[in-house]
């Protein structure tokens, strides 16, 4: 997944602020799986500008299939 995610930092990271958490790390990337309910990994949560989650995704994703979750939340930020 690693390829597919910094592949869209790269391009959409001047809009989406992305933020990579380990859910097996004993830290706060477990204390945000475990606060966000999260049913397994590797899993994308998508929130707007507002801080309302707006996705839920999971399992190994192509690059299309995130994209498309993400286009409704460039929308609102796009001119």
């Amino acid at each position: 997944m690693t390829p597919v995610v910094n592949g869209l930092e790269a391009e959409f990271g001047e809009q989406i602020q992305f933020e990579w958490l380990n859910a097996a790390d004993g830290g706060r990337g477990e204390t945000a799986f475990q606060a966000l309910h999260l049913a397994g990994y590797p899993a994308f949560v998508l929130f707007d500008a507002g801080g309302q989650e707006r996705a839920r995704l999971f399992g190994i994703l192509n690059k299309r299939v995130l994209r498309n979750a993400m286009e409704p939340l460039l929308a609102e930020i796009s001119p």
